[in-house]
């Protein structure tokens, strides 16, 4: 797990690049405080920032030179054992470290571009063949690790965090699509980002710089998994199997590897499978609240008792918004998901003691865990029913079993796009037909119709760019390693192959893992009601303590009015200050725009200071 950044030159560069590549990695030292190196040459500038996991010797610091290949690499192949016996026995290739780095360009070597269709890892690279004059550069198949590129007349220019880039591409020369995506949705979905001239390299792609010319090629896609007709008991007991076979090469590591432990369904399976079938006993780390109902410690505790591990639990309440600006600065892009929060002190208490973590990430989306798609699939149960009667439940009560079934029945005449579109926005300003049409685009690009559609949306769009992104960017501000047997690729497209029969089976979300969870809890455990990864934002923003210095930041005069009137934001302060009005992700969203624009543009912030000192 690093950091890298990287120069391609389109054109001959009168000056030494090693001055600006050095600047662009002294931005994201925290992601790789153990070493530091720099390539150039009259084409290429190469930067590496090592956090050492694999291979603690200084031979396998980066940027690795082999023969005329230089890598920069940033992630973790966890087949490489297997991969460097295949080169070794079967290609004669010998080894000089024990990294799986160098397993990288000995594939590349052995087999060319392809050989990243067999990695399996999170990966983001930049390996420069200066025999061929070529660059190639990759990402992962779900985008686990970042990779940002940007082009202009001088050259392409690479790097895993936006901060470098602004080196080259002001902050300030924003992107109006990504600022809209942003209060649409709580994140960044679409392929740009918040600077123009800045994009995220997409996941499952490779990229061929020869000669001036560019070449993308896809090489892995959920298109291409096809659905799998299967009982139950097969997809639990096939998964199962995967899901094995993930943590235990995810346990490669020369340094100890620990665990979060939120006290939810998949990390507790992560710690138990880890704990019984491989024999760790990890350190595992959790984060509770002021407010009950946002607070699992108590399943954390009883996980970790279960298994005996050495486990470490924090408390936050809302004192800790005063470390907002810090926050928002770590993360560098536009983010308005809150529970950034707690996953960015998690790790800070987890980086403490060590330098990687298992995560329960990507469980959801692989077998079925959220609302949204499973109410869209059991809400096509009563489209045969008549309107009429359909009509007659809106008289229902506003309780209970009786709110699900109007939910329900709401979506029975809702398309999908509408659905989904609904679902995702979670209070956001949905106001401009952009951020729609992006993600009714991606909807139509899943190979199947129906819930599937949302399984596949899912995936491209929440997994990768918001919740893949958070975990990146709070570990990584610590120095810290995440590692999720989800997020292998064989375990999530067997996932997804299965049918939302067999996903919701019995009428059960993530039935599944449930059921296999259950070798390893007992069920009042496994069934109790799901509670996501949050906080009380809506209690803490409401606290009058806060009040003044909230209002004081959001009805801030800046570049914001260009994308919602001042009026606007005057009324919706308002409401919330009376309680009503339902505005607490809104004013969550303009908090962090306001802090980041404070930080990022206008520079009228630090984000050494805390909030209540803005």
């Amino acid at each position: 797990m690093c950091g890298l950044a990287g120069v391609y030159n389109l054109r001959d560069v009168e000056q030494d690049q090693t001055a600006l590549i050095t600047s662009m990695c002294e931005d994201i030292r925290h992601r790789g405080p153990d070493h530091g190196g720099v390539y150039t040459d009259e084409i290429v500038s190469l930067g590496h920032r090592r956090l050492s996991i694999l291979d603690l010797s200084a031979q396998a610091n980066q940027p690795l030179k082999i023969d005329a290949c230089v890598l920069v690499y940033n992630g973790e192949i966890y087949n490489f054992l297997e991969l460097r016996k295949s080169l070794e026995s079967e290609h004669g290739m010998a080894f000089s470290t024990t990294s799986d780095s160098e397993v990288i360009i000995r594939a590349y070597q052995t087999w060319g571009p392809d050989c990243v269709k067999r990695f399996n890892g999170m990966f983001a690279f930049l390996l420069w063949d200066k025999k061929a004059r070529r660059l190639f550069a990759a990402r992962d198949r779900l985008g686990v690790k970042p990779l940002l590129v940007g082009k202009n007349a001088q050259g392409y220019y690479f790097a895993s965090d936006l901060k470098s880039l602004w080196h080259v591409f002001p902050a300030s020369d924003l992107c109006a699509d990504a600022v809209e995506d942003y209060f649409s949705y709580g994140f960044v979905s679409i392929p740009q980002t918040s600077t123009k001239g800045v994009q995220k390299f997409p996941p499952a792609h490779y990229l061929i710089l020869e000669n001036g010319k560019e070449t993308w090629v896809e090489f892995w896609s959920l298109n291409d998994v096809g659905q799998l007709n299967v009982s139950f008991s097969d997809a639990v007991e096939a998964s199962h199997t995967l899901l094995k076979n993930a943590i235990e090469i995810r346990l490669r590591s020369d340094v100890p590897v620990g665990a979060f432990l939120s006290g939810g369904i998949d990390s507790s399976l992560i710690t138990a499978m880890a704990s019984r079938h491989f024999g760790l006993r990890p350190q595992t780390f959790s984060i509770g609240f002021d407010s009950v109902a946002f607070d699992e410690s108590r399943y954390a505790y009883r996980v970790a008792s279960q298994y005996q591990t050495d486990h470490h639990h924090f408390r936050l309440d809302s004192g800790i918004l005063n470390t907002l600006p810090q926050i928002v600065w770590a993360y560098s892009e536009l983010f308005g998901d809150s529970s950034a929060l707690p996953s960015y002190w998690v790790a800070r208490y987890a980086a403490d003691h060590l330098k990687v973590v298992l995560t329960g990430d990507g469980g959801d989306e692989a077998f079925g865990g959220y609302m949204t798609p499973y109410s869209y699939y059991f809400s096509r149960s009563l489209a045969h029913i008549p309107a009429a009667f359909r009509r007659s439940v809106e008289w229902l009560p506003e309780t209970g079993f009786f709110r699900k079934l109007r939910r329900l029945n709401r979506l029975v005449d809702q398309d999908i796009d509408s659905a989904y579109t609904t679902a995702l926005r979670s209070g956001g300003f949905l106001r401009w037909e952009g951020p729609r049409k992006a993600l009714k685009d991606l909807l139509s690009q899943g190979g199947r119709k129906g819930v599937d559609q949302i399984f596949y949306a899912d995936i491209r769009n929440q997994l990768t760019d918001d919740f893949l992104v958070k975990v990146d960017m709070a570990t990584m501000a610590h120095s810290l390693e995440a590692r999720s047997p989800f997020l292998d690729y064989r375990l999530m497209a067997y996932g997804y192959s299965l049918p939302a029969r067999v996903k919701f089976h019995y009428g059960v979300r993530k039935a599944v893992l449930k059921e296999i969870a259950l070798s390893y809890f007992d069920r009042s455990f496994v069934y109790r009601r799901k509670q996501g990864f949050s906080i009380p934002v809506s209690q803490w923003l409401a606290s009058e303590a806060w009040h003044p210095k909230i209002e004081k930041i959001i009805l801030r005069k800046t570049i914001l009015s260009e994308y919602i009137p001042n009026n606007d934001i005057a009324r919706i302060w308002g409401e919330f200050k009376k309680g009503y009005g339902h505005h607490n992700t809104r004013i969550w969203l303009l908090l962090w725009f306001q802090i980041w624009e404070g930080l990022v543009i206008s520079r009228c912030y630090d984000p050494t200071q805390a909030l209540k000192d803005l």
